[in-house]
This record gives structure tokens, C-alpha cells and sequence, in this order.
């Protein structure tokens, strides 16, 4: 009767699979998916770079980076373009704590936009005031880049 449920038990395990965190919680799963996409507006070339660290299927950190460079027409108007990113960013997420944002200027015709989202510590109701609902899924993340014209690998 034991060498039948030892059997039972090893089949279940056959079937259900050895990644499977309930039979093995201390398996851990990291995944990355680095997206990047022009964003260019009115002339002026931006990149932007979005870095999405997974822990078994499910979003731990988002970090934007967005690099704008600005052409000579606009190099003298360095400054006001960090202070109206700054205000943007600041108004877009100031009521959120989970989320850091950080503009400064890389260089005279460059601009340098970071933001630190610590997704697996926010509540719901910080995810939806912030826009940062939908899937957590790594593939399903991927696509919905992909299909907005981002190069995610």
C-alpha cells in the first residue's frame, strides 16, 4: 500500500511539474523585460527605456528611463524644459510614495528622466490612481509592449 501512494506522489509531481510553487515554495522564478521605443515629439528625439523585473510571474520594480535630446533651436531652453518635466512628473505622482522620480540634465542638449516604480509594495488603489493596473503576466507585458511598438527582449 506505501509503494502505491509513494507512486501517487511521485506522479503528481510528474504531471503538476517541479516549478510548481505550492509543492516547492522555495523555487524562485526571476525574469527581466527591457522595452525601449522612440518616443520623438515635435522634433525633439526622446528613447525611452522600460526595465520590468519579474519574481515568479509577477511585477517586483518597473524603471523608466526616458533620454531626450534636445537640437540647438532648444539647447538655450535647457532649464525650462527640466523644470516642466520635473512639474509634470511631480503633479502625475505626488501622491504616491512607491514611486521616485528624478530629472536632471545629462549634458547641455541632454535630459535625463528616471522613474523608480516599487510595484510589488503598492496598494491597489496607489496602482490604479497611478494608471499601473492590468496583467502582471511576463508574456502578456511583453505583447502589450510589443504591440505599442516597443523592442522588448
Amino acid at each position: 500500500m506505501k509503494k502505491y501512494i509513494y507512486l501517487l506522489i511521485i506522479g503528481i509531481i510528474v504531471i503538476t511539474g517541479c516549478n510548481n510553487d505550492k509543492l516547492f515554495p522555495d523555487i524562485i522564478e526571476e525574469k527581466e523585460l527591457v522595452c525601449t521605443k522612440d518616443i520623438t515629439t515635435s522634433d525633439i528625439p526622446m528613447l525611452q527605456t522600460v526595465n520590468i523585473k519579474f519574481m515568479n510571474n509577477k511585477i517586483e520594480t518597473m524603471n523608466t528611463n526616458i533620454l531626450v535630446t534636445l537640437s540647438n533651436v532648444y539647447k538655450s531652453s535647457i532649464d525650462t524644459f527640466v523644470k516642466s518635466f520635473e512639474k509634470t512628473y511631480a503633479d502625475q505622482y505626488k501622491d504616491n510614495s512607491h514611486i521616485q522620480v528624478d530629472v536632471s540634465k545629462k549634458s547641455e542638449s541632454e535630459i535625463f528622466i528616471n522613474i523608480e516604480i516599487d510595484y510589488k509594495n503598492m496598494t491597489n488603489e496607489e496602482k490604479v490612481s497611478s494608471k499601473l493596473t492590468g496583467s502582471e503576466d511576463y508574456s502578456v507585458n511583453k505583447m502589450q509592449f510589443e504591440s505599442k511598438g516597443y523592442t522588448c527582449k
